[in-house]
């Protein structure tokens, strides 16, 4: 009996198969394992991923901008009203019973604790700087003369406001 070249040649010893199965399995289970995910990824940046699943329907979740819905508070509004501690309570609290027009929504511990993360790094925008205009014309405003504190050479001088 002839064998085709097109058939899988047979493995000549019984070792050489152990070998196949072996790197068969832990090539499948390399590719499922891997640290937990706490160590994977930042609780702050599940946070976001979570916000973004659960709240960005009504919040503004990030440091600029309104929600859809007007009257829920932004994230930056919520991180200014809540100390730490009771960011995480009040988040428990609307998990399990909701807020005002706000049904609850079922989060677990670790989600609490996310989100509660989340919220603590955002921050407001900052304020926009002034144009050309505006600093011409509050430099224009203020003057300042220069007063020599002391008599040796290389006495320090200090602005002082000029009298008009």
């Amino acid at each position: 009996m002839t064998r085709s070249r097109t058939s899988a040649p047979r493995l000549r010893s019984p070792v050489r198969a152990l070998l196949g199965m072996l790197t068969a399995l832990s090539l499948g289970g390399a590719a499922n394992a891997g640290p937990p995910a706490d160590t994977r990824v930042a609780p702050a940046t599940r946070g976001l991923f979570v916000a973004l699943r659960v709240c960005a329907a009504c919040h503004a979740v990030g440091p600029l901008g309104a929600g859809p819905d007007r009257e829920a508070p932004s994230f930056v509004t919520i991180r200014l009203r809540h100390d730490p501690a009771s960011l995480r309570r009040r988040l428990a609290e609307i998990s399990t019973s909701g807020h005002q027009q706000m049904p609850p929504i079922p989060l677990t511990a670790r989600e609490i604790e996310d989100v509660a993360s989340y919220i603590e790094t955002v921050l407001p925008a900052p304020a926009p700087l002034p144009s050309a205009t505006q600093a011409a014309a509050a430099s224009s405003q203020t003057r300042l003369s220069f007063t020599s504190v002391g008599s040796w050479p290389g006495a320090v001088r200090r602005p002082r406001p000029a009298l008009s």
